[in-house]
Parts: C-alpha cells; sequence; structure tokens
C-alpha cells in the first residue's frame, strides 16, 4: 500500500499517482504568473510526514517556501516558512 497519493484534474480529466515513504510526493499546478507546489515527504527524525507548501512564479518555475507543516498529537504544527508575515 502507498505511503502517499495524490490526485489531479484537469482539461484531460483526473489522474492519481502514489509515492513511498523514499520517494514523496510532489504536485504542481501553474499558471503564466503564479502557481504553487506541495510536496510530501516523510521525516525519519521527526518520525512523521512533513508537508511543504510553496508558491511559483508560475511557468519560470521559481519557487518559495510559504510553510511546512507536521500533525502532532492530532494539531496541525507550523515547523518553518521563507515568508514569516503570513503567520501574522
Amino acid at each position: 500500500m502507498a505511503h502517499f497519493y495524490s490526485r489531479i484534474k484537469g482539461l484531460k480529466g483526473e489522474a492519481t499517482r502514489t509515492g513511498a515513504k523514499t520517494s514523496g510526493m510532489l504536485a504542481e499546478a501553474f499558471g503564466w504568473d503564479v502557481g504553487g507546489k506541495v510536496r510530501m515527504r516523510y521525516d525519519s527524525k521527526l518520525d512523521t510526514d512533513v508537508v511543504n507548501l510553496y508558491v511559483t512564479t508560475g511557468n519560470n518555475s521559481t519557487s518559495k517556501l510559504v510553510a511546512s507543516y507536521i500533525v502532532k498529537d492530532g494539531k496541525l504544527v507550523h515547523l518553518q516558512t521563507e515568508m514569516p508575515e503570513i503567520l501574522l
């Protein structure tokens, strides 16, 4: 059974993919000027899954980390960001 699962839907229908703890999962969606990425990975030091959210400059694909999160004790925990202004 896969550790990660992703789904995307667009003009040509829906597609799904799976990922393992070792491979993680990356999903991207972008337009001409802006986009987003979600990277899921397993962190063995934290012994949990980590989700990284990024904004991109669209087709140029330059990305900036918005935030990293884990779930601990049933609560969403913020790990880091390159955009601290979003935490206000």
